[in-house]
């Protein structure tokens, strides 16, 4: 394995969660922040301040659908359109768990937009539709 490039920070925030789409990186920062990098030259191309606490995970699917879970206790789901050069990027809605910080999701079918989530201490993983 051979490293071809590196991301800088724009913050000192920690990146803590990865996901891929449409040749985009997204990344979730321990400050709450989700931004959005060109893997080709490194350059951020979109950032959404996403979360008021850290975002332990974030996923997207094949519908440009972005799910992301924090220490505030919120499921939030994005709409992504566009690419790398004219990135948009929507909230479509969000769902609180009460005392639960969220440290896990993951969309089930890359085509549909059912979640599985999952919380610190907890045995159970919810099963979610976002919409």
């Amino acid at each position: 394995m051979s490293q071809i490039n590196a991301i800088q920070s724009v913050d000192e925030s920690g990146v803590i969660s990865l996901a891929i789409w449409n040749n985009c990186i997204a990344a979730g920062y321990a400050n709450g922040m989700i931004r959005f990098f060109d893997p080709e030259n490194a350059q951020m191309c979109g950032s959404i301040n996403a979360h008021a606490r850290c975002i332990n995970a974030i996923d997207c699917n094949e519908q440009g659908l972005l799910a992301s879970v924090s220490d505030d206790c919120y499921v939030r789901i994005w709409k992504l359109s566009g690419d790398a050069e004219n990135l948009q990027i929507s909230h479509e809605c969000n769902h609180r768990i009460e005392n639960s910080k969220l440290v896990g999701i993951k969309f089930l079918n890359l085509s549909r937009s059912d979640l599985a989530v999952s919380a610190y201490d907890s045995s159970e993983v919810t099963i979610f539709r976002a919409i």
